[in-house]
C-alpha cells in the first residue's frame, strides 16, 4: 500500500530509529522524523537531492528549523549529525550494519537511507 501523508512516513521513521536504539532524548531525533518524512513526500522518485536542496533556507534543513521555529537550518544539521553519531556508538552493530554497513555514514547517507527505506520498503528487523 502506497502511503500518502507525512504522517505515515513520520510513524514508519520512528519505528526505524527505535530499532536503531536511538536516544529519544536528542532533538536530531524529532529533526530527523519530520526531514526525512518532508524528503520522502517532496522526491517520491530514486533520484538524489542535491546538496543545495538540501541545506539553506529553502532546502530541507531550513524546512525542518521553520517548523521547529529555530533560527537557522545549520541546527537542524547538527542535530542531525549528533544522532548520526548517536547511533554509530551505541547501536548495537549487528543493528547498524544492517541498516547502514559497516561504516559509519554522514547525515546525507543517513537521511538517503532512511527515505528509500519509507518509499521502496527496505526490509531490516523493524
Amino acid at each position: 500500500m502506497k502511503k500518502t501523508s507525512s504522517h505515515e512516513y513520520e510513524k514508519e521513521i520512528y519505528q526505524i530509529l527505535n530499532y536503531l536504539e536511538a536516544n529519544q532524548k536528542y532533538i536530531g531525533f524529532h529533526y530527523s522524523i519530520y526531514l526525512i518524512s518532508l524528503y520522502a513526500r517532496d522526491v517520491m522518485d530514486d533520484s538524489l537531492v542535491s546538496a543545495e536542496k538540501m541545506t539553506g533556507e529553502n532546502g530541507f534543513y531550513g524546512r525542518t528549523a521553520t517548523h521547529f521555529q529555530k533560527n537557522n537550518w545549520r541546527c537542524v544539521e547538527r542535530g542531525i549529525r549528533k544522532l548520526v553519531n548517536q547511533i554509530y556508538l551505541e547501536t548495537p552493530k549487528e543493528k547498524y550494519c544492517e541498516v547502514f554497513g559497516t561504516k559509519k555514514v554522514t547525515n546525507k547517507q543517513f537521511i538517503e537511507i532512511l527515505r528509500n527505506h519509507v518509499i521502496f520498503g527496505t526490509v531490516f528487523g523493524v
